[in-house]
């Protein structure tokens, strides 16, 4: 009797601390051996309903609208329609044509060309009239005059020139200046061409004749890649590219045997048009100033 005593109140504080341990983990939601409470939140989450400007902004730039589909009326309106998209901004590489400056047709005034003569005639000082010539480098002098350049100039150009130098020393001179005798019309043929050089113009000739002048094409020309080079009304130049492969059979009726002016230059390429830059590099090079073609243009150049 006194051991069931002893047992009964043994088991009755067993049973009252494991009651108290059960309710106060109930309470903390904390088990008796964690070291942290991994199932209880202190402070509660606050959500924010409200929409975040850069979350839109992203989102308008992440969801772009759907492109309209444009309706056509039958298949080659919709396939040129897609080939106006596809070719509407291409990436085009810098070609020799941006060399130059678009092709106009023009009448040009006469200009003077190294060889020419002109006739200056001064009414209030006679002694001074006389005939020039225009010297290989472009200028003519006379006296009183300092040395100026008349290449490349129309014939009323050169008489004001004159007279503003004859102006200095002279009290109101008054001259007249016109043409006595004209050089040799000349242009030049470079390239893939037998015999390069500068040739006379005797008569209205075409770009096909003036390579038969110069020994006539190489077996390497690409002769469908003929360039013609010509000075624009602002002194810049200009070219066009002529086919001239099947001339050589029929000269008289081909119709692209462009008509040549003075001072032309005519370059046939080996393989493609790249090679005008080069060509074009050693021409300038090769012109001290821009007087025509009195000199040895291209030295050589062949555009190998």
């Amino acid at each position: 009797m006194p051991n069931l005593t002893k047992n009964s109140h043994f088991t009755a504080l067993l049973v009252v601390s494991l009651l108290s341990l059960t309710a106060c983990s109930a309470k903390n939601s904390l088990h008796p051996y964690a070291k942290t409470n991994h199932f209880s939140q202190k402070t509660p989450m606050k959500i924010n309903h409200k929409p975040q400007k850069h979350a839109t902004r992203y989102a308008k730039t992440q969801r772009p609208k759907p492109a309209k589909i444009k309706k056509y009326a039958n298949l080659n309106d919709r396939l040129r329609g897609r080939r106006t998209l596809d070719y509407q901004h291409p990436t085009r590489s810098p070609s020799p044509e941006d060399m130059f400056q678009r092709w106009v047709e023009y009448e040009p005034h006469y200009t003077l060309y190294p060889g020419d003569q002109i006739e200056v005639v001064v009414q209030s000082a006679p002694e001074l009239s006389r005939t020039l010539t225009v010297g290989p480098d472009g200028r003519i002098t006379m006296p009183m005059v300092a040395p100026f350049m008349a290449s490349g100039r129309t014939v009323p150009y050169v008489q004001k020139a004159i007279k503003a130098e004859l102006a200095k020393q002279l009290r109101d001179p008054t001259l007249t200046v016109t043409n006595r005798a004209f050089a040799p019309q000349q242009i030049y043929v470079g390239g893939q061409v037998a015999r390069q050089g500068t040739y006379a113009m005797s008569g209205p000739i075409g770009s096909l004749e003036a390579v038969i002048m110069a020994g006539g094409f190489l077996p390497s020309a690409k002769s469908k890649n003929v360039a013609v080079m010509r000075r624009a009304p602002n002194g810049a130049w200009m070219m066009r590219v002529v086919n001239h492969k099947d001339g050589m059979n029929n000269i008289i009726s081909y119709a692209d045997n462009m008509q040549l002016r003075r001072g032309d230059v005519i370059f046939i390429p080996r393989n493609t048009l790249s090679e005008i830059g080069t060509f074009m590099q050693a021409f300038r090079q090769a012109l001290p100033v821009e007087i025509g073609l009195s000199y040895n243009i291209g030295n050589g150049f062949s555009g190998n």
